[in-house]
């Protein structure tokens, strides 16, 4: 489970606890862990366990690392990240070839897609295993520990933090879209008021401008020297 989804959905993380599930690290945000540096290393980690210890009060023992399937793709530097995290006390966890049988005991890597959903469906309903067992019970290994006080309040610290930026999140949201929605119904105003002033009935015709009474209508005359620059002559 990524740390970060935990910390977001802490009551999911409590059902699953509840109901049997093993929960095991699949770092904070996703990130490979051989393209980075000895503190996001660290920092991946370490955050995905302080959100595990605030919503369950458990750590867990257990490491997927992101972007790895069987243990054929445990390679080159994949391999060197495996290894430093074995060194911080972790069980590496991977799939077993798709061509295992399940009564041989196996680990399925299932996404989030249909068909990974239908193949859950087929080895639940698979006649020829005989149980289900979590990764730890099936190895007999400790499957979690307790974290330290100090652990539990990092992670409900990180709890609330991240709480608090999902409700800023929305609430930018709403701001962001109530605004752009005011935005484009100002425009439709303005447009329909420029529609409006720049309409005139069909066949109406502008007044013509008529002299004033007493005004005469004439021509001014203007002596022609008026007109001439001033030094020339005639």
């Amino acid at each position: 489970m990524h740390g970060a989804q935990a910390a977001r959905h802490t009551e999911l993380v409590r059902r699953i606890r509840a109901e049997g599930h093993e929960i095991g690290s699949n770092t904070y945000t996703g990130a490979v862990l051989r393209e980075s540096s000895a503190p996001r290393f660290r920092a991946e980690l370490d955050m995905t366990q302080s959100a595990l210890a605030g919503a369950t009060g458990q750590r867990t023992n257990l490491l997927r690392m992101p972007r790895t399937t069987t243990p054929d793709t445990l390679c080159g530097r994949e391999w060197d990240a495996a290894r430093r995290a074995a060194g911080y006390g972790y069980v590496l966890v991977a799939a077993d070839r798709g061509s295992r049988k399940p009564a041989q005991g196996v680990v399925r890597q299932l996404s989030q897609t249909e068909s990974a959903y239908q193949e859950a469906r087929r080895l639940l309903r698979n006649r020829a295993v005989e149980r289900f067992t979590t990764v730890s019970d099936g190895l007999g290994l400790v499957p979690y520990a307790a974290p330290s006080l100090v652990e539990r309040w990092l992670g409900r610290g990180l709890i609330g933090i991240t709480g608090l930026g999902q409700t800023f999140a929305t609430a930018m949201i709403w701001i962001l879209g109530v605004a752009g929605g005011l935005g484009v119904l100002r425009l439709l105003l303005l447009a329909l008021f420029a529609k409006i002033m720049a309409w005139r009935p069909e066949g109406r015709q502008r007044p013509r401008l008529r002299p004033a009474d007493g005004v005469a209508s004439e021509p001014y005359p203007v002596a022609d020297h008026a007109l001439r620059p001033a030094g020339t002559s005639k």
